[in-house]
C-alpha cells in the first residue's frame, strides 16, 4: 500500500501472474502424473496379456519333450512308429470335435495294443492329449 492507502497494482498483479503460474504449473504436472498412470496402467495390462500368451504357448509345446523322450526309447521298429504317429496326427486332420473325439479313441486303441512300453504309451498319450486339446479348442 502506498500512502493514500490504495492498493499497490504493480504488486498484487505480480503475485497474481505468480499464483497463475504456480497453477499451470501445479496443473501439467497432475495431467503427467495422470498420463504417467495411464502408461503404468497400459504397460501392466500388456504384461499380464503377454504372460497369459506365453502360458498358452508352453501349454501347447509342452508335449515336444515327450515327442523327443519318445523317439529316444521307442520299442517299435520302423513301420509300427509310423502307423502310431500317423494316428496320432490324424487327429490334429480333425474337422469338429466328433471327429476329433473318434479319431482320438482310435488312436489310443492302436497305441494300447502297440507292444510298447507303458513309459513310451504314457508319452505318446501326452502327446496325443496335446494335440486333442489344441484341435478342440480351434473350432
Amino acid at each position: 500500500m502506498n500512502l493514500f492507502n490504495m492498493p499497490n497494482l504493480t504488486t498484487d498483479s505480480k503475485i497474481i501472474k505468480d499464483m497463475d503460474n504456480v497453477n499451470k504449473t501445479l496443473s501439467a504436472a497432475n495431467d503427467a502424473k495422470e498420463k504417467r498412470n495411464t502408461l503404468q496402467d497400459d504397460a501392466n495390462k500388456q504384461t499380464i496379456e503377454n504372460t497369459k500368451l506365453l502360458q498358452e504357448i508352453a501349454d501347447n509345446t509342452s508335449y515336444l519333450k515327450d515327442l523327443v523322450k519318445i523317439s529316444r526309447e521307442t520299442q517299435l521298429n520302423t513301420e509300427e512308429l509310423t502307423y502310431i504317429s500317423r494316428a496320432i496326427f490324424d487327429v490334429a486332420k480333425a474337422n469338429s470335435k466328433e471327429e476329433a473325439d473318434s479319431l482320438y479313441k482310435k488312436a489310443l486303441e492302436k497305441l494300447t495294443s502297440s507292444g510298447e512300453d507303458i513309459g513310451n504309451i504314457s508319452n505318446w498319450v501326452t502327446l496325443l492329449s496335446g494335440i486333442y486339446n489344441i484341435v478342440t479348442t480351434i473350432d
